[in-house]
């Protein structure tokens, strides 16, 4: 099953297919507790492959917003491929994603924990 294996890499296509709908699963798929305990953020989601500059705002939801934050707290940043590995909770050592400031990837990895 490909959703299990290590190793499966998305499709270019698939890749934007799913991001389309990225904040819908980082808004309902996110742990209450974590939640609470790491807002507020304003998360600087630098993505480098595409490139693309998002926020990922935590606070009493969570949300994926278009455009950067003027004053982050923190900075995530990796492809895009990876970035949807981690909010759908299929985070994985090997993924190319470097958090900074004040979340960990340990952190984000808490709060989308899968489904």
């Amino acid at each position: 099953m490909v959703a299990l294996d290590e190793r499966a890499v998305l499709a270019t296509a698939d890749v934007a297919l799913l991001w389309e709908r990225i904040d819908l699963v980082a808004t309902r798929f996110r742990n209450a507790d974590a939640l609470a305990r790491l807002a507020p953020q304003r998360v600087q989601v630098q993505l480098t492959d595409p490139r693309q500059t998002l926020l990922l705002g935590i606070d009493t939801e969570v949300h994926l917003y278009p455009t950067p934050p003027t004053d982050p707290t923190a900075l995530l940043t990796g492809p895009a491929e990876s970035a949807l590995r981690l909010v759908h909770g299929r985070n994985r050592p090997q993924d190319p994603l470097t958090a900074t400031g004040s979340i960990t990837r340990g952190d984000l990895r808490t709060l989308f924990p899968g489904f």
